[in-house]
């Protein structure tokens, strides 16, 4: 791809330095990082802290923000550098799958419904009556049980667990060892024990979701855990059931949701997060790491601290909290003179 296709592509301006016109049809073959690009790499520029490294790197384009005065290179310059990078990386990284057709080691339920296109590895299980769509792969390992459905161009990657009625959408990912529609965590207290209350719901995950490395999402009581369009869930997220995750959130790296709460669109949880259970969230809600949030809450913006509140709030709270030893010592010193004077 030509430097100025590129530019195209990412709706980018197009900064060439002077005397180095013939970089417009120049070609760019790979993605890489300021230190480590070379000729036909573009590299790109989303941490101002590296701005230095730019005018050193061999690259020969840069997506960027603002125009630089000293980049050696041409320069793309967009309103979402992030965003750009990203959709230049989409151009020269696809997934690749090792393994073509189906395996005779994996098990396929006679009334299961498979796409010819469909590729299965060994020692994948398919159950009764579930469907798989056009253009998935399933792992080996991966185990997709009686009832499920599987909408097309979707990746179940290795040893991920797809329970008994669990309904997935179109484009989807399930990374290795994720479960998909466990048993909620449904349980009353006797006097004899705790009592087991049946989960006979299912979840529903919608197109273009991606469900990371041993996330768990708990089936529904009696109705559906559902985790909506173009969601995203880290490694080791824990959604409980019944809970209903808006579209286009992320939930990073061991965020808990417990159950029966509603999250609007855009909602983000940072790192350990946690949300109580039967909480109302509003859109556009953002969660800092291991923020603790036990009551609803509707209005937009970013919450950190445990229970949560205003990131402002908190960061000041942060700074007092430092300040209190030698507040301590402060006011025993005064109440050792209030004696001595007394």
């Amino acid at each position: 791809m030509k430097i100025q296709e590129l530019a195209a592509y990412l709706g980018a301006t197009l900064h060439i330095p002077e005397g180095q016109e013939e970089l417009v049809n120049a070609d760019i073959v790979d993605l890489a990082p300021i230190d480590t690009a070379g000729n036909g790499h573009v590299t790109f520029l989303t941490n101002p802290r590296l701005t230095k490294q730019v005018e050193g790197s061999k690259a020969s384009a840069i997506i960027l923000g603002q125009a630089l005065k000293d980049a050696p290179m041409a320069q793309i310059i967009c309103k979402n550098p992030r965003l750009a990078m990203s959709l230049a990386s989409q151009l020269f990284y696809k997934a690749e799958h090792s393994y073509e057709g189906r395996s005779k080691m994996a098990f396929l339920h006679p009334s299961a419904e498979i796409h010819e296109s469909v590729v299965i590895y060994p020692f994948a299980y398919v159950g009764e009556r579930a469907s798989i769509g056009k253009g998935c792969y399933v792992y080996p390992n991966a185990y997709i049980g009686e009832d499920c459905h599987i909408g097309e161009g979707c990746v179940i990657y290795p040893g991920a667990v797809l329970m008994q009625g669990t309904q997935v959408g179109r484009n989807v990912i399930v990374h290795a060892g994720a479960v998909l529609g466990g048993d909620g965590f449904g349980f009353t207290p006797s006097a004899d024990g705790n009592v087991k209350i049946p989960q006979k719901g299912t979840v529903l995950i919608e197109d273009d979701c991606e469900i990371g490395p041993l996330a768990t999402i708990d089936r529904a009581t009696f109705a559906q855990t559902v985790v909506k369009r173009g969601t995203k869930l880290d490694s080791q997220v824990h959604i409980g059931h019944n809970v209903e995750v808006g579209e286009h959130s992320m939930l990073c790296g061991q965020a808990g949701v417990a159950g029966s709460t509603k999250i609007g669109k855009r909602f983000v949880a940072a790192g350990q997060a946690a949300i109580g259970p039967g909480l109302e969230i509003g859109d556009h809600v953002v969660l800092g790491p291991r923020a603790g949030m036990t009551q609803s809450q509707k209005n937009p913006g970013e919450y950190m601290g445990m229970p949560v509140v205003p990131a402002q709030d908190w960061r000041k709270q942060a700074i007092a909290i430092k300040k209190l030893p030698d507040l301590i010592k402060k006011v025993n010193q005064l109440e050792k003179r209030l004696a001595e004077l007394s």
